[in-house]
């Protein structure tokens, strides 16, 4: 309820998660000729997976700021906040809707969150408040396809983090701003349906 009214004033909401990637990641679907087998090729040797942070919100620059790390440990997600402190379009103390992970919960960070940020701490496992759900779908479709194409060239952990790298950079603006407007769509909707049919007007 606190987030639908966050959207319906147009305040500016910072939508914040982390995901994980790693070599064995592969197509789910794909065409192929009924009388000829299907070789999927497996990496060269086992590798870690990678962590991706990310944030989006109209007043990040780009729509989209992320940043890549060996694992989600709590130096790693400071060290992504001042990448997105970086990329804020506001002075303001924008909303920073985030889950309750213990990197983000530690004692350690929380008072350095809530300096720059109004913190939104939503539910564990309600993935469908959190915009960023929607772009990491999006991310992890095109990185499937890609691993799947040069999966003997991924040899060393450096050549995953490149490619998990790559495939965030590739991310267009107008993608991380339309999962933006479809996630607040089905808040706001859910509302109007479940809880109050006012939030039924609201435009975006």
């Amino acid at each position: 309820m606190e987030l639908a009214n966050h959207i319906v004033t147009k305040d500016d909401i910072i939508y914040l998660d982390e995901t994980t990637f790693n070599g064995y990641m592969r197509q789910e679907r794909a065409w192929q000729y009924h009388d000829i087998p299907v070789i999927l090729p497996l990496p060269v040797k086992r590798l870690k997976g990678v962590t991706l942070y990310g944030a989006i919100g109209q007043c990040v620059q780009a729509g989209f700021a992320f940043m890549t790390a060996e694992k989600t440990v709590i130096q790693s997600f400071l060290d992504f906040i001042e990448v997105l402190k970086s990329q804020l379009l506001t002075n303001e103390r924008p909303i920073l809707v985030l889950d309750q992970h213990r990197a983000h919960t530690s004692p350690k960070v929380r008072p350095l969150l809530e300096a720059s940020f109004r913190v939104l701490w939503v539910p564990v496992s309600s993935c469908e408040f959190n915009s960023i759900e929607w772009l990491w779908a999006h991310i992890k479709r095109r990185f499937r396809k890609t691993l799947t194409q040069k999966v003997r060239a991924i040899k060393e952990q450096t050549d995953l983090i490149a490619e998990v790298d790559t495939a965030a950079e590739q991310v267009p603006q107008r993608v991380a701003t339309q999962m933006l407007g479809a996630n607040r769509k089905y808040i706001v909707g859910h509302l109007a349906n479940s809880i109050d049919p006012d939030y039924a007007t609201v435009t975006f």
